[in-house]
C-alpha cells in the first residue's frame, strides 16, 4: 500500500488500462488511493487511460464489470498475472464471437474528476451481443440526471487545463458519418462501423423522458462546452451489488 502511494505520488504520468471497473474503484477506495489519483491531476501529472482506464476519471460510466471475462480470474489466466503467461492479446472490447453470452452493461461510479457519465467503445458490439451506443442510450433514460460522453473506440477526449479536443485515429473505423444534412450515427447492427472514430454528447429531453438527443462533440473548444454537473446520480445498487458478489475484490 505505502508503495503504491510512493509510485503515484512520484508519477509523471499515470496510465489505468481496461479491465473491470467496478473492481478497480473498489479496490483503490478501501486503499485509500482515490484523493491522491486527483492530487497528481491538481498537481499536473497526466492522468490517461482506455475503457476501464476513461470510465474511472469521470461520475461513472457505462460499463461491462458483469461480464465474467473482466473478473479477476479470468483476467489473470487471460493476460497473465504473477505467475500465469498471458493467453490473449484481444482485449475485452473486441467485436462478437460465435457465442452470445448472458451479461448486461451496468453504471459503475468513477472518480468525479471529470462530470459525466462515459461510455468507452461506443461503436462496438462486445460478447453479449448488444452494441454498447444502444444500449449507453437505454442507461441515460434510467439516469436523466446526467450528461452521455460516448467514446468510439478509436477515439479520445484530450483534455488540458478548461479546453478539451477530440483524438480520431486515422483509418480506423468509427460511427460519425457525414451526410448531407450534417453527423449521424453509423453502425449496422452487425457492428459494422462506416464512418470515421468520434465523441457523441447525450441527453435525456427534458420535456419528454422518452427520447435521447445526441451531437457530435465538436473537434476541439472549452471544457464547459460539452460536460455539465449532474442534476442528480442515481446508483445501479442492485446490480453493483450483484457484481460485487460475483467478483469480490477482497475488500469490500
Amino acid at each position: 500500500l505505502q508503495s503504491a502511494r510512493q509510485k503515484l505520488n512520484a508519477a509523471d504520468i499515470i496510465i489505468v488500462g481496461g479491465g473491470n471497473t467496478l473492481y478497480a474503484m473498489d479496490r483503490w477506495e478501501t486503499m485509500g488511493l482515490l484523493p491522491l489519483f486527483r492530487q497528481a491531476m491538481e498537481k499536473g501529472t497526466i492522468v490517461t487511460g482506455g475503457s476501464a482506464g476513461a470510465i474511472c476519471w469521470f461520475d461513472g460510466g457505462h460499463s461491462d464489470s458483469m461480464d465474467p471475462d473482466t473478473y479477476a480470474n479470468s483476467m489473470s489466466q487471460q493476460f497473465g498475472g504473477p505467475n500465469t503467461e498471458p493467453t490473449t492479446t484481444v482485449d475485452e472490447s473486441s467485436t462478437l464471437g460465435e457465442t452470445v453470452k448472458d451479461w448486461k452493461y451496468i453504471r459503475v461510479h468513477g472518480m468525479g474528476l471529470l462530470p459525466g457519465l462515459v461510455c468507452p467503445h461506443h461503436d462496438r458490439i462486445q460478447s453479449n451481443g448488444i452494441l454498447r451506443a444502444k444500449d449507453f442510450d437505454q442507461m441515460l433514460l434510467r439516469h436523466p440526471g446526467e450528461l452521455g460522453i460516448g467514446i468510439d473506440h478509436w477515439a479520445a477526449l484530450i483534455v488540458t487545463g478548461q479546453d478539451y479536443r477530440v483524438l480520431s485515429l486515422e483509418g480506423k473505423s468509427g460511427s460519425v458519418v457525414m451526410g448531407e444534412k450534417g453527423e449521424k450515427f453509423g453502425v449496422d447492427d452487425d457492428g459494422t462501423a462506416n464512418g470515421i472514430p468520434g465523441i457523441w454528447i447525450k441527453h435525456v429531453d427534458p420535456k419528454d423522458s422518452n427520447k435521447v438527443h445526441a451531437r457530435v462533440c465538436p473537434s476541439q473548444g472549452k471544457l464547459k462546452d460539452i460536460l455539465q454537473e449532474p442534476s442528480v446520480i442515481v446508483e445501479d445498487v442492485e446490480s453493483v451489488n450483484t457484481c460485487r458478489a460475483a467478483n469480490p475484490s477482497g475488500f469490500i
